[in-house]
């Protein structure tokens, strides 16, 4: 791995889509165990519902999670395999940004106060 990512990287639209808003929110929230969408939604405070739709249907898509009937107007999102090695590595990135935040906090106010 040479650690470049062209604009033509395949992996590229990949980590935009985990770079988006609502994406790792609804990746962490599924690492917990299946959830209905009235579950999702509240978990992801403030997503709208036509946003919750079209991120459920892109990740179903993109293979992290499954959608479950249970009855009529009854459906759980579960992720897949490939979601919960996602929910662990965003479970590491969280655990770094915990160990390092206020590092990064002290060097943010240092950098805006030379540039003062």
């Amino acid at each position: 791995m040479n650690g470049r990512c062209e604009v033509d990287c395949p992996a590229r639209e990949l980590l935009d889509r985990l770079g988006d808003k609502w994406t790792m929110v609804a990746v962490t929230a599924l690492s917990a165990g299946p959830k209905r969408s009235g579950e999702l939604r509240r978990a992801l405070q403030g997503v709208s519902q036509k946003v919750l739709t079209e991120l459920l249907r892109s990740l179903e898509r993109d293979g992290l999670l499954s959608r479950h009937v249970l009855a009529p107007f009854q459906v759980e999102y579960r992720l897949t395999p490939c979601g919960v090695s996602l929910a662990t590595l965003l479970d590491q990135l969280r655990a770094w940004a915990q160990t390092h935040f206020k590092d990064v906090g002290a060097r943010r106010a240092a950098y805006d106060a030379r540039r003062r």
